[in-house]
């Protein structure tokens, strides 16, 4: 039997979690979505490739 893919995902320690948050909050590049911004997204779809498989 294949392992899952999600079997292999190995999750950060709290301390890589705080490394890579900080990361994140200190690029301008990025925006966090507030929650109703969040709510307002909208389903279009599987993506093609999903399809194509």
């Amino acid at each position: 039997m294949t392992p899952r893919p999600y079997a292999l995902l190995i999750m950060p320690t709290e301390v890589e979690d705080a490394a890579i948050n900080a990361g994140i909050a200190a690029d301008p590049d990025t925006d966090e979505l507030s929650l109703a911004e969040f709510k307002q997204l909208k389903w279009v779809g599987r993506p093609a490739r999903m399809l194509l498989s």
